[in-house]
């Protein structure tokens, strides 16, 4: 297993922090939804675990990358 290179690490993180921004916007939206009582927030909420996991595996690639480049530092 190679290292990524300083552009995929980029990229990597950009994508990490687009998808915590997105779990981000879906509770506010579905605080908003729930208000106005519609049906949609309960499906958007069903949602929110695929990108919250989806965040959650990112981050684990990331500091495996990160642990890879400089060493198991504790």
């Amino acid at each position: 297993m190679e290292n990524l290179s300083k552009a995929e690490e980029k990229r990597l993180v950009i994508c990490r922090e687009r998808a915590f921004d997105l779990l981000y916007r879906m509770e506010e939206l579905v605080v908003i939804l729930r208000k106005k009582e519609w049906p949609a927030a309960e499906k958007l909420l069903a949602q929110q675990v695929c990108v919250s996991n989806t965040y959650k595996l990112l981050e684990k690639i990331e500091h495996n990358q990160y642990v890879r480049k400089h060493g198991n530092t504790k």
